[in-house]
């Protein structure tokens, strides 16, 4: 792979991660949109509740490790709701944009 395609192959990359950073961006506003109003707080305590986040693993969970794999599952789809709604849309937003205008500067350098 010669200089030229490397480079090519370095901005395919970045440009990749530049799409998948604003997909992120509007996927946590998409979050925030669904689950700030009434109906999604409600959701959300409903989840926390069939979730059983604060609860001890059940006995039969530590008996069954098929049991104890399902109970995380349902935690863990729990916690990655709330760590979407705990992020923060326009700082990932401003980063994506500094890094544009870095790559603009050093575009005409």
């Amino acid at each position: 792979m010669d200089t030229q395609d490397a480079r090519e192959a370095f901005e395919a990359r970045k440009a990749a991660k530049a799409e998948a950073d604003r997909q992120f961006v509007q996927l946590v506003r998409d979050y925030q949109e669904v689950f700030v109003t009434k109906a999604g707080e409600r959701v959300l305590e409903d989840l926390a509740f069939q979730a059983e986040f604060m609860e001890m693993t059940p006995a039969i969970a530590l008996q069954h490790p098929h049991m104890l794999s399902y109970a995380d599952g349902k935690r863990n789809l729990y916690i990655q709701i709330v760590k979407m709604l705990r992020e923060d849309a326009d700082l990932h937003e401003q980063r994506i944009k500094a890094g544009e205008l870095a790559k603009e500067e050093q575009d005409e350098l």
